[in-house]
């Protein structure tokens, strides 16, 4: 049994990948597994939506309950304060130029490990002025109206305020009315990820990626604290979605 949290846009990419590959594996701890996982939105409805596709195929038994009523912010003083029931979660992180991982940098106690990594990109209408561009700064995107996904807000606000002040911007409170927004809106700007496996979560055929000038590197992956021992099940869980995106991404 799977307890959802995430919504109609976790269902639907559960239903876009119920015949992908399976792992021939014994994980005899996770097969029957009762998991509490905490995440942010966009990894819930992406990532996390296609493992959980697989583990329900391999393993019937198995009960995966993901909270993502929480903020970036929230999740990580948890954590790191060691009030969280959770042994760790999954969250989106930015990389700009320096390395650094901003949002986890303040919190020395906790240890990110990335899963999959892929460039972002500014996701544009056909019919907009600056279809026609190979590349765009931010500084550039930042003149017109942006929308965000739900729960994008915790990673890209600070960044993009490190390039200027939107002219105008929105975020959407469901998935849902998040893909119905940029397949019926031309006027403002969305991001995406270069990643292909990924971009049918918002890439639609009224709009086009265009590559950002600046190499901005969006991380998907797990945050844990020093010292921190897992349960055999998430131990087996966090070795399965690892071996996952290394099979199905690539190696980092």
């Amino acid at each position: 049994k799977v307890i959802l949290e995430a919504g109609e846009e976790f269902l639907r990419v559960i239903e876009e990948v119920k015949n992908d590959s399976k792992f021939i594996s014994n994980y005899r701890h996770l097969s029957n597994a009762n998991l509490n996982l905490l995440a942010v939105s966009g990894i819930a409805n992406t990532l996390l939506a296609k493992v959980v596709s697989n583990l329900y195929q391999e393993f019937p038994k198995i009960q995966i309950q993901i909270r993502t009523n929480l903020s970036l912010p929230n999740i990580l003083r948890g954590l790191s304060e060691n009030t969280s029931p959770n042994e760790m979660a999954f969250i989106s992180v930015y990389d700009y130029k320096t390395g650094i991982l901003p949002d986890i940098k303040p919190y020395r106690n906790l240890i990110f490990k990335p899963l999959v990594s892929s460039r972002y990109c500014c996701n544009v209408p056909n019919n907009h002025e600056i279809a026609q561009y190979k590349n765009v700064s931010l500084s550039t995107v930042l003149k017109y109206p942006i929308v965000l996904s739900p729960g994008s807000e915790d990673v890209l606000l600070p960044l993009l305020k490190q390039f200027g002040t939107p002219a105008k911007i929105i975020t959407m409170p469901e998935h849902t009315v998040y893909n119905q927004f940029v397949q019926q809106d031309n006027t403002y700007l969305s991001f995406t990820r270069l990643l292909p496996s990924f971009e049918s979560v918002t890439a639609t055929g009224n709009r086009k990626p265009i590559p950002l000038k600046e190499n901005i590197t969006i991380s998907m992956g797990y945050v844990y604290r020093i010292g921190q021992s897992f349960s055999p099940a998430t131990a087996e869980f966090l070795e399965y979605i690892t071996r996952f995106c290394a099979n199905r991404y690539g190696e980092l």
